[in-house]
Formats: structure tokens, C-alpha cells, sequence
């Protein structure tokens, strides 16, 4: 699939920034490089339906680890959240990390 881009509500990125002190403009550098991504295996009603979320761990300039919560919008990423990892995340995404550059 090409991506296009990214999008997210203009309010919600506002009140992204005051609670978690995080901008998406900011949140989405991490997927200039590989993340550790998985399905959120819960499903949310809205108005479109039922929406599938993807969850991706990824650095932000080599060294702060965050969480960005995103859905599928045709061909861009919609971003719904984003905040920093919690220790739990952080343990999970180095040991993926690590095991991605184990070997050489």
C-alpha cells in the first residue's frame, strides 16, 4: 500500500498537546523509520462504523520512545493519539529492537 500521508483532527491534536505535551505534527517522524506495530484488539464504533486502531512504538529523534494510537483512512494514517511510552512500552520496543539488529 502507498501511503499518503497523515491527517487527525486539528481540536484533538490540541488537546493531545496540552495532555501529553506532544504534537502530531511531531508524533509522526517515528514512521520515517521502522516501529514495532500492533493491532489494538479492541474495536470503536463511529460514525463510519466499526474502526480498526493500530498501535506503533517508535523513536522520535533517536532517543525518545512514543506510543502514536492510528486508523486507516483510505490511504493516510489517521492519528488519534500520541504520548510518551510508559516502561512496559519501552522494555517491548527495545527488546524488538534489539532482535530486528541481532545478527548483522
Amino acid at each position: 500500500m502507498t501511503i499518503y500521508g497523515y491527517e487527525w483532527d486539528d481540536r484533538k491534536n490540541r488537546a493531545n498537546l496540552e495532555k501529553h505535551g506532544l504534537s502530531f505534527d511531531l508524533a509522526v517522524e517515528i514512521f520515517a523509520h521502522p516501529v514495532l506495530l500492533a493491532e489494538d484488539p479492541r474495536r470503536y464504533e463511529t460514525v463510519r462504523g466499526v474502526e480498526r486502531r493500530y498501535i506503533a512504538i517508535g523513536e522520535i529523534g533517536g532517543v525518545v520512545v512514543i506510543v502514536v494510537v492510528f486508523t486507516w483512512r483510505g490511504e493516510k494514517r489517521r492519528i488519534v493519539s500520541a504520548r510518551k511510552a510508559n516502561r512496559n512500552e519501552r522494555e517491548a520496543y527495545k527488546a524488538w529492537h534489539e532482535a530486528r539488529h541481532a545478527g548483522g
